[in-house]
């Protein structure tokens, strides 16, 4: 082995300075290697999954401006602490979790690319797999025409309902018996099946994120019972009701966290009591006496950023 004495003294001093280049070289790419895998393991990209809650719905220009939308002001409180710097909202309003396992299966190799640099997601889902059957069973129709012309068809008949029935109007008449906790068979087999499917399609939509987003931390969100439990006043039995297929969707979200290794923002324990619905939980809704009692406005979203926010804070602690 030659030592730098013994370079010298056999009269090639120049060995030396190939030794020191090729070590210089080698601590390059030592450091090549370290950046390249801090970058990989720690990246900066957040996205927001889910229906309606996450993309906006109710506020005013939700379509347009991202401004107000929890995702939003949860990417700023990450961007402030140097946690992120891109954000991706892929939430869609109406989505059920049969629509989010169907959107992450096709998902084109842009999208995969975004998924497998994603350093944090949010997911919130679940709620449309009642709250769609149940507006789809109390419209005239009885068919699913749309999100936002179910939403505003329930609005109308809540307005009317709380405005004054007509006694010749027979739909009006059974939105009071279902509000009053009454459900049909059909009513109450479809909810069910809402149930399952969550059940499910929940642990497929994980196991798709562990799998195309290995770096993530996973945040999700459980489910607020859209229907509160008093409307100008007046108790809805049918809360209750919704309540208890609430609890075991948030059950199968809690229980299976550590197992499918994500983590969990509990925003139905504060947004479950909405006394103050006008002040904090309403959104106005177009047309006469009606409203949109389902979304939060600016207020509730912000509570569930700082919810999202302070879990993720805790996986980082």
């Amino acid at each position: 082995m030659l030592t730098n004495e013994s370079v010298i003294k056999s009269g090639k001093p120049w060995l030396i300075g190939v030794l020191v280049a090729m070590l210089v070289l080698a601590l390059i790419s030592i450091a090549v290697v370290i950046t390249t895998l801090a970058t990989r393991i720690e990246p900066h990209i957040y996205i927001a999954l889910g229906d309606s809650i996450s993309s906006g719905y109710g506020l005013d220009g939700y379509d347009e401006a991202p401004e107000g939308k929890h995702p939003t002001v949860f990417f700023e409180m990450l961007e402030n602490a140097g946690y992120a710097d891109e954000y991706h909202n892929m939430a869609q309003s109406g989505f059920t979790t049969t629509d989010l396992l169907t959107q992450l299966e096709e998902m084109s190799e842009e999208q995969l690319l975004l998924f497998r640099e994603a350093r944090v997601i949010t997911l919130n889902i679940g709620g449309n797999n009642l709250l769609l059957p149940f507006l789809s069973y109390l419209s005239y129709t009885h068919e699913v025409s749309g999100f936002e012309d179910i939403l505003a068809e329930l609005g109308g008949l809540i307005g009317r309902l709380f405005g004054g029935a007509s006694g010749n109007d027979s739909n009006t008449l059974d939105v009071f018996s279902i509000l009053m906790g009454n459900l049909s068979p059909e009513l109450q087999s479809m909810l069910e099946n809402g149930v399952d499917a969550f059940s499910y399609e929940f642990a497929e939509i994980i196991l798709l994120l562990n799998d195309n987003a290995p770096n993530a931390t996973v945040i999700v969100n459980t489910i607020f019972n859209p229907i509160p439990q008093e409307l100008l006043g007046i108790y809805l039995p049918i809360s209750s009701v919704a309540e208890t297929l609430i609890d075991s969707m948030n059950a199968v979200i809690t229980e299976n966290s550590e197992v499918l290794g994500y983590f969990v923002s509990d925003i139905h324990a504060s947004l479950s009591n909405r006394a103050e619905l006008f002040e904090f939980n309403i959104n106005p809704f177009v047309g006469p006496l009606s409203f949109d009692p389902v979304h939060p406005n600016e207020k509730g979203h912000y509570l569930i950023a700082e919810l999202n926010y302070a879990t993720f804070r805790e996986t980082v602690d």
